[in-house]
């Protein structure tokens, strides 16, 4: 039943592919709309040929989409193998004679997919959507691509620009292919002026990427860019990674008006092949402009940038690098804090059904759908101690009267909270084990030794539609006040992402913020986040108006302690909005640091799922703690150290009461067979409630009449036992176990 709804099949292995030539395993499979090949010697290539051609006439009908992709490892191995026994050029079928005859070019370390492709071809299927990667594009594939005309996405990606095609290659693939939308070009290096004349011939295009583009000689870009301008009236989408995008060629990009999208990102190219203040002033000609990521040695997020930003009056998704470019001084320039007094009004009014965002689990997807790997991982540095990292802040104390401050609960055994005795307004709270009772402050001292969150703040400049922000490190711990206070509140956020630039101080700044659904913290150092060894919770009259109104709204004591996102209380006040929360490479991130971070989670009402990627100290003591977050819907564990164990991971599970989805990849430790596992935890855990609920039952009718002989006390044990109660289980969450799963359909999510 599974194989007959399955729509995508991915092969690769000789065993799989060798079943799938001579079993005819694709009839399997009847709803089969795209299939992926990963091929690693030649004679896995003729399977794929057999299957293609061999596969029924129906489910030829609904082939849709193809992709071949090279076991480059393999091809690398086997390329030296034939060197050595004499090279291509002993082979007589092989298709690689042209190279030998020249000198200037070797015999590429690559593949061949000519006959898989004719295969596709030959078999009538209306492919719509091809994607090769690849070591090198051989001219016998470029010439078989040439007789899908019916293409509608082309993408073609090799890691060697050592193999250029022959120059008219790139025109005779585009030359036919009148309905074709998507085109992306990796390390292909006809993308030279060449390619000005297949542009004319492409009038539906819609998206195009170009990935380290080979302009080859001066000028050449400008001309790609003129002729994209001048004949595409459908181009919404253009990215361009590492193509040395200069003043010129961003004038002629800023006069493509139908853009919604764009991208640049040159952190490899010399500055004078980058923009500078001045080309991209024109950013504001882009009216229709509605995400923008810019990433570049040249390209800050600075005040005049900001500015400039703020004139699009359509742009919802920004992703930068450069935060700490933001200083205060930026405040004197004009429109500053302009709109700040129609926020609160604009908040309601904002559209949500936005899908931009970190919605990934592929890395294709992550790409192309403004996913984590948009652009290259951030530096971070080295885990350091809470005294490492309170060097570059100073905490200024005078003996003057104490501040009021938030009512507190003491943590109690198993990261339980309680009331704390007689807690009134002038009542310290209680620190944490690591955090050292502090002396008490002044009224003028701010809390954790930065400046006290204003009592309206206001942002640089109001982005009115900007629904989802990533910013990219380094960030500094001394700058005062924070980066994101200068950003923040914006009034349609939902979405934002801190990588390499998180830190106490940016993280306290979302207090500001109302309506935040979903936060990503990523590759910073433990240390960074939490607060200082001497530094207290705000106290009422220093949170922002939006905390305030969340504090009267408390039922509960506030929790004492903090963990990464900063003090309980302040974080409780803070997010209380959030959706989703991913937590992704932290240096030094132990299950303390978990235990910490559950003890907030434990209170965010809305929150509905849970990521934890690349944290390799994390175990099962640290997983356990997470069962206090029983509001959890989603939970999603990639990438833990090996001492999350299968065990651990089903524990968890079955112990999340409202659980509707898990996935697990990249764990060591954790097996296939994590389904049934879980299932055990929850079937024991329904007979061992149910099992002490029939005891206490039999106690409690011995303690109402006389108790039975030698129980002396019988009364105050039957109550005890009375206090067991049947664990209530939803049903079975959906479990995702490995990448092909994990990177499959999405769960529908919650709001």
């Amino acid at each position: 039943m599974a194989n007959r709804s399955t729509t995508r099949v991915s092969l690769c292995g000789t065993a799989v592919l060798h079943a799938l030539g001579s079993s005819q395993l694709l009839k399997r499979f009847p709803r089969l709309s795209s299939l992926d090949f990963t091929l690693g010697s030649p004679a896995e290539g003729k399977q794929a040929t057999l299957a293609l051609l061999t596969q029924p006439d129906q489910q030829s009908s609904q082939l849709a989409r193809l992709t071949w992709n090279e076991n480059r490892i393999a091809a690398q191995q086997l390329h030296q193998q034939q060197n050595s026994t004499g090279g291509y050029g002993q082979q007589s079928e092989s298709r690689y004679q042209h190279y030998n005859a020249s000198g200037s070019r070797s015999s590429p370390a690559t593949f061949d997919f000519t006959e898989s492709i004719l295969a596709a071809v030959c078999s009538g299927a209306p492919v719509k959507s091809v994607s090769v990667d690849k070591t090198a594009l051989l001219e016998t594939e470029a010439a078989a691509i040439a007789r899908m005309t019916a293409l509608e996405e082309l993408r073609l990606a090799t890691n060697s620009s050592a193999q250029p095609l022959r120059r008219p290659l790139v025109q005779l693939m585009l030359g036919n292919m009148r309905n074709l939308r998507v085109l992306k070009l990796s390390y292909i290096r006809d993308t030279t002026a060449d390619m000005v004349l297949s542009l004319p011939r492409l009038p539906n295009l819609s998206k195009l990427i170009l990935h380290y583009a080979y302009w080859g000689e001066s000028g050449a870009g400008e001309r790609v860019m003129s002729a994209l301008a001048k004949h595409q009236r459908k181009l919404t989408e253009l990215r361009l990674y590492e193509c040395c995008v200069n003043d010129d060629m961003l004038r002629i990009i800023t006069g493509i008006t139908t853009l919604r999208r764009l991208a640049i990102q040159d952190e490899d190219a010399p500055e004078e092949s980058c923009p500078t203040t001045k080309g991209l002033a024109r950013l504001t000609q882009l009216q229709r402009l509605e995400q923008l990521e810019l990433f570049g040695e040249e390209l800050q997020l600075d005040g005049e940038l900001l500015s400039r930003l703020a004139a699009l009056p359509a742009l919802r998704y920004l992703a930068m690098a450069g935060l700490d470019s933001l200083q205060a001084d930026d405040l004197d320039m004009g429109g500053a804090g302009e709109g700040v007094e129609e926020l609160d009004g604009e908040v309601e009014d904002m559209d949500l059904s936005s899908t931009m965002g970190d919605e990934d689990e592929t890395e294709e997807s992550s790409a192309q759908s403004y996913g984590d790997e948009v652009t290259s991982r951030p530096q971070h540095s080295s885990a350091r101690s809470h005294g490492a990292a309170a060097f570059s802040v100073r905490i200024q104390q005078a003996p003057q009267q104490q501040l009021a401050r938030l009512p507190v609960a003491t943590a109690g055994p198993g990261g339980a909270s309680h009331p704390a005795p007689n807690a009134g307004p002038q009542r310290f709270p209680q620190q944490s084990p690591r955090q050292p009772q502090p002396a008490p402050r002044p009224a003028a001292s701010p809390a954790g030794g930065a400046a006290a969150l204003p009592a309206a703040p206001a942002p640089l400049q109001v982005l009115r539609r900007l629904d989802t922000l990533r910013l990219y490190g380094p960030s500094s711990l001394s700058s005062s006040p924070p980066p994101l206070a200068l950003l923040l509140p914006q009034p349609g956020l939902r979405r934002l992402k801190l990588s390499a630039c998180a830190s106490h101080a940016n993280l306290r700044a979302l207090g500001a913020q109302t309506g935040l659904q979903k936060l990503i913290v990523s590759h910073t150092a433990v240390p960074q986040l939490y607060p200082m060894l001497q530094a207290l919770p705000l106290a009422p009259q220093q949170l922002a108006p939006p905390q305030q109104a969340q504090l009267l709204l408390q039922q509960q004591p506030l929790p004492a302690g903090a963990s990464i996102l900063g003090f309980h209380s302040e974080v409780i006040l803070s997010l209380t909005s959030l959706v989703i929360l991913r937590i992704k490479d932290l240096p030094g991130f132990m299950d303390g640091n978990l235990a910490d971070l559950a003890s907030a989670l434990a209170r965010l009402p809305c929150l509905a799922e849970l990521k934890l990627r690349s944290l390799g100290m994390v175990s099962d003591m640290g997983l356990h703690t997470l069962i206090a977050v029983s509001q959890l819907r989603r939970l999603k564990l990639y990438a833990l150290g090996d001492g999350v164990t299968e065990h651990g991971a089903a524990h968890l599970a079955a112990s999340l009461p409202r659980l509707e989805e898990l996935k697990v990849k990249d764990c060591r430790r954790v097996g296939p067979s994590l389904r049934q596992t879980i299932e055990l935890f929850r079937a024991s855990a329904v007979a061992s409630g149910a099992g002490g609920a029939s005891s206490s039952v039999g106690s409690l009718s011995c303690s109402s009449g006389q108790a039975p002989s030698g129980s002396a006390g019988g009364s105050a044990g039957g109550v005890g036992r009375a206090q067991v109660v049947v664990p209530v289980l939803g049903p079975m969450p959906v479990v995702r176990y490995g990448p092909q799963e994990c990177e499959g359909g999405r769960f529908p999510s919650a709001a």
